[in-house]
């Protein structure tokens, strides 16, 4: 695998198209629909991977872009300077930026995960021994045939329950709310499938690749629609599409909303304006409802394709420039099929020669013709003198 200019790229391109596309199919409800929770993670499967691999793999195919395109890579890639005995490039700028961008997300990150959970620990009531929290709770385990670790803890400063903790499992209760025992098993039964189900693993994962690409907006995305997937996941393992269980759980959605809607939190948990966020309930409500309706299999089939061969393509082919600037083509030597060749060695590495003499050792023929000879070792050793 290697790690190149054109890598990156490709990554970001693909991974961009197939958000704009899930992006889309949110906007239509009734695509959102017919299309299922399973195949919307597919989509963010399929972005998440190519984020997480932006490598350039052994059967890729190099195609030459056109010399407008090549020449913005020519810029962006041919060293202006030097330093320390390093080439300086405006990609060697943007990597650097990029670097500590990384550092100070992964930092910052940290920080507030750190504090999150000093807030949640000051600003709440441990009622894990609660009598009526215990019996529903151990009731929801049970039928899920898993272990009650959860801690319970009444919270200020949020606004609807939320699940924390990795390895120590928290189910937090906005201290405000009233719950039936009917609320309290739907609300046990939510939170404790996001633990189950790894989903707060899955949040971190996709928070460090928008982390990796923080200049990447489509990224918020990401973010947002992967978390609409989770939440739609945990809502149909509850109520198995049945439609009493569906009605029951909606009502119990419902009458939490309320009591949120009425109470105005002052000093939130996460130091920032926190409500219930109506777009993610209105696509929850709509995939609940809308989950018995008949599915269009060939127009699944078509989009799982279109993902599929969208992503098999960015690692496939390599798009890169060959074109060289008249001012910089003055004080260098065309690399060509007549006058050049390179030889691939045992380490994945090329040894490039120009008019018979060898110039340099390079992981990438990206700033070469496409069109060079390529030889193995033991054909260069056949071969040439």
């Amino acid at each position: 695998m290697q790690y190149s200019f054109s890598t990156v790229y490709m990554a970001i391109i693909s991974s961009n198209i197939l958000l704009i596309l899930i992006a889309l199919f949110f906007l239509n409800k009734k695509i959102m629909i017919n299309m299922g929770y399973k195949l919307l993670a597919i989509f963010i499967g399929f972005c998440f991977l190519r984020f997480l691999l932006p490598f350039e793999f052994p059967f890729v195919i190099r195609v030459v872009l056109p010399e407008w395109l090549s020449l913005i890579i020519v810029r962006i890639r041919h060293p202006f300077s030097t330093f320390a005995g390093y080439d300086i490039s405006v990609w060697t700028i943007l990597q650097v930026i990029w670097v500590i961008g990384i550092m100070v997300g992964i930092f910052l990150y940290l920080l507030n995960y750190k504090r999150s959970n000093y807030k949640i620990m000051t600003s709440s009531l441990d009622v894990t021994d609660n009598e009526q929290y215990q019996r529903i709770l151990n009731q929801v385990c049970k039928e899920r045939k898993k272990k009650n670790n959860f801690r319970i803890l009444e919270t200020t400063g949020i606004i609807s329950p939320m699940a924390s903790g990795v390895f120590k499992p928290v189910i937090m209760l906005p201290e405000y709310m009233e719950f039936t025992d009917e609320d309290l098993y739907y609300v046990f039964s939510h939170e404790s499938s996001h633990h189950f189900h790894h989903d707060l693993i899955v949040k971190h994962c996709i928070a460090l690749i928008s982390i990796v690409y923080w200049w990447n907006p489509m990224c918020y995305i990401l973010k947002r629609k992967a978390n609409s997937v989770l939440e739609m996941h945990v809502d149909d393992k509850i109520t198995f599409s049945n439609p009493q269980m569906v009605y029951n759980y909606l009502n119990c959605l419902m009458g939490l909303m309320n009591q949120a809607m009425e109470k105005s939190i002052k000093n939130p948990l996460t130091g920032k304006i926190i409500g219930i966020d109506m777009v993610l309930m209105n696509e929850r409500f709509s995939m609940l409802t809308g989950a018995k309706e008949k599915k269009k299999k060939l127009l699944n089939i078509a989009a799982f394709l279109l993902a599929a061969g969208l992503f098999v393509w960015s690692y496939l082919y390599i798009y890169e420039g060959s074109y060289i600037p008249d001012e910089i083509e003055e004080n260098t030597h065309r690399a060509t099929e007549e006058n050049s060749y390179a030889v691939l060695k045992e380490d994945g590495t090329y040894d490039v020669y120009y008019n018979g003499y060898f110039i340099e050792n390079t992981d990438s023929l990206e700033c070469y013709s496409s069109e060079i000879p390529i030889y193995t070792e033991k054909e260069f050793l056949n071969e040439k003198p």
